[in-house]
């Protein structure tokens, strides 16, 4: 029907939609492309007023295809789900002469005690921040301010103001690229300000860290003294602590440094590492002395236990100082390199930090070693400081999210995942027992280190370890032609192989002349990540038993 633009079928159309009632999404699309096809907006628009939310769910839809703007009429109709996909095409389309129309909805948040749509939600929010003028702070900073709204689009209004001065460069619904001009900051300044106190009130835990974050960037006025007592409690939780901290530093708080040192003696060991590096990066000279003794080989740092973290953190912040002190404090930290006794969670900070100091001729020697050791005593050089110290939950978002690694595309943890490679959902305890013929239970630290190298192994060198049934091979065959795929099964004489376009075939062993040894589809991650995020990832593999 749309092909041959049936004129006489609309009518036939519209009665399917408001039959199919939103049931059958693909009998909805089939309407909604043949209405698309045949109709004009104005014949569609003919249809508007229809009692049923299927049909001019039906309109919006087809108008959308056309990437006509008359779509905005139905922004404020009265079914939710049409109203919805109305604002998904004005945004999405990136229809901007209709855009204030679509912020002008900020007034129905206010109004929708939390029953909106979040999709909707969202775009009234961009549409506001894209227009950029007073009036659309003021919609913002309103739906901030809302405790009737969900958690989420107020989160999503807070991290607007916050990009208002220097806008991303791509939407913040779509992601695509949609540049804007950076912004006056005065604006955020002149209507925030007044609604600091009932924000903070009106917003805990992750919400209030991020108010707190935009009162930092934007110089806004605060009572300091209530931030002077977040730091101090200890039952807050560790992020909103750090923020709190982190505005008190950049406003210069006479008490500042005894903020730091009570910080320091924390409980939360990830609160500890976060006032480490604030205090390295803002105060250097009252830092060194704390990094000393932090990398002594002593298991307590004013009573508190010592995390690797820590350590880690304390080596990164040499790495970014310049002066004699610090160098000479990484000088000595670089002397228990190899060292067994020494945690080897530390090598790659210890690595980075000395190619960051070269200045310091000392420093500069003992990297030469270093690097001249590592290549010579270790088959995997330099990976090897990936083996441990790593962080999991980030290594689990390599995992299922780096743009170019995609090991979620073909490996399969529990039930998420593809299956073009192994299952990896055991991978650190079947290797336990496949290859060292250890268990869980008896899992010591030398059996979990011969685990790590053989993730490590895997990672770098894909093609070396191949579990059966994945790796690729090349067949040089008698009659001079070649064949490649991955080995089923080989017995009396023929091998069933499924090539590289998924198409089974069988070869008798007697016509093949040559084969190769087996390769890996996989590419070697470490070309495509950094050390850092290779031990992250090497850390999360490790936890999958």
């Amino acid at each position: 029907l749309s092909q041959i633009k049936h004129q006489s079928a609309v009518d036939s159309l519209f009665a399917l939609l408001k039959e199919n009632a939103n049931q059958d999404r693909y009998l909805r699309h089939a309407c909604v492309f043949a209405l698309s096809q045949v109709c004009t907006p104005k014949t569609l628009l003919a249809y508007s007023s229809d009692e049923s939310a299927a049909v001019r769910l039906g309109i919006v839809l087809a108008l959308r295809l056309q990437t006509n703007s008359e779509v905005v009429r139905f922004l404020t109709d009265a079914d939710l789900t049409v109203a919805t996909e109305a604002a998904r095409a004005v945004s999405d389309l990136h229809l901007d002469e209709q855009m204030p129309k679509l912020a002008a909805l900020a007034d129905s948040l206010a109004l929708s005690g939390g029953s909106i749509a979040e999709p909707l939600a969202r775009r009234i929010l961009n549409a506001n921040f894209r227009l950029g003028s007073e009036a659309n702070v003021v919609a913002l900073a309103k739906a901030a301010t809302n405790p009737k709204l969900p958690l989420a689009i107020r989160a999503e209004a807070i991290g607007s103001l916050a990009d208002w001065s220097e806008p991303p460069q791509r939407d913040r619904v779509t992601g695509f690229w949609r540049p804007l001009a950076k912004r006056d900051p005065a604006l955020i300044r002149k209507w925030l300000e007044p609604q600091v106190p009932a924000l903070l009130a009106s917003t805990s835990g992750e919400l209030q860290t991020a108010v707190t974050k935009v009162i930092e960037k934007y110089g806004i006025k605060a009572d300091e003294e209530m931030f002077v007592g977040w730091v101090k409690d200890e039952k807050r939780d560790s992020d909103s602590r750090f923020a709190a901290l982190s505005l008190l530093t950049a406003r210069r708080h006479q008490q500042i440094e005894e903020l730091f040192n009570a910080s320091l003696e924390a409980r939360d060991e990830k609160y500890r590492t976060q006032v480490l590096r604030l205090l390295s990066a803002t105060l250097p000279s009252k830092a060194i002395p704390i990094l000393e003794e932090i990398l002594a080989d002593k298991s307590l740092f004013r009573g508190v236990p010592v995390s690797v973290a820590e350590k880690q953190a304390a080596i990164d912040a040499l790495a970014t100082m310049k002066s004699e002190k610090s160098d000479e404090l990484l000088r000595k930290s670089l002397a228990g390199f190899m060292v067994i006794s020494n945690p080897i969670e530390l090598r790659l900070e210890l690595l980075e930090a000395a190619r960051a100091r070269t200045s310091f001729p000392a420093i500069k020697v003992m990297l030469d070693s270093i690097e001249t050791m590592l290549a010579e005593r270790t088959l995997l050089g330099e990976k090897i400081v990936a083996l441990r110290g790593g962080d999991a939950e980030r290594g689990k978002a390599i995992f299922t999210g780096h743009r170019q690694a995609q090991c979620v595309r073909c490996h399969k943890v529990g039930s998420s995942g593809g299956e073009a490679a192994p299952d990896l959902s055991h991978v650190a305890s079947r290797k336990l027992s496949q290859i060292f013929g250890i268990t869980k239970d008896s899992l010591d630290e030398h059996g979990d280190l011969h685990v790590r190298r053989y993730l490590l192994e895997s990672l770098v060198k894909p093609s070396e370890k191949i579990a059966p049934g994945y790796g690729t091979t090349t067949f040089l065959l008698t009659d001079g032609t070649t064949v490649a795929g991955i080995i089923k099964s080989e017995r009396d004489g023929v091998l069933e192989i499924v090539s590289p376009d998924n198409k089974p075939l069988q070869l008798k062993a007697a016509d093949i002349e040559q084969r190769s040894e087996p390769k890996s589809a996989m590419p070697a991650v470490d070309k495509i990540l950094t050390l850092r995020e290779l031990r992250d990832l090497v850390e999360y593999l490790s936890t999958l038993k």
